[in-house]
């Protein structure tokens, strides 16, 4: 018997290169992966200090000079990805998106609509 993986995401996933930053208060991060329903990112954190809080991000496409604020969410998970030094983790973050007023649903849905077809010009 064949063991097939099931995908259980609900909203296609595009792989973001290195065009989408998450501003988050005063910091950039780096977005690996977005969907409708969710982020993946990596950031830079000290080893001593706490790991950033995730409420409401805001997102910007460099490649289009397209901006989108405020958008709530969650973290689902999170994970150690590397470390530099003795004090420098690289952190990996998955977020949800939830409660998007249908304006801002819309302009999320135009955003991600962008990286789709970005990824379609770089296959």
């Amino acid at each position: 018997m064949v063991n097939e993986h099931k995908d259980r995401r609900r909203h296609p996933r595009h792989k973001v290169f290195g065009n989408v930053l998450l501003i988050l208060r005063d910091s950039l991060l780096e977005v690996f992966d977005i969907s409708a329903s969710g982020i993946f990112l990596k950031c830079l954190v000290s080893a001593i200090n706490p790991p950033p809080i995730f409420t409401e991000i805001s997102l910007l496409n460099l490649a289009h000079g397209t901006f989108i604020d405020r958008l709530p969410c969650r973290v689902v998970d999170s994970s150690v990805e590397g470390v530099i030094g003795i004090s420098t983790l690289i952190l990996g973050f998955r977020l949800e998106i939830q409660n998007l007023p249908s304006q801002q649903e819309k302009l999320f849905d135009q955003f991600i609509h962008e990286i789709s077809l970005d990824n379609m010009v770089c296959r």
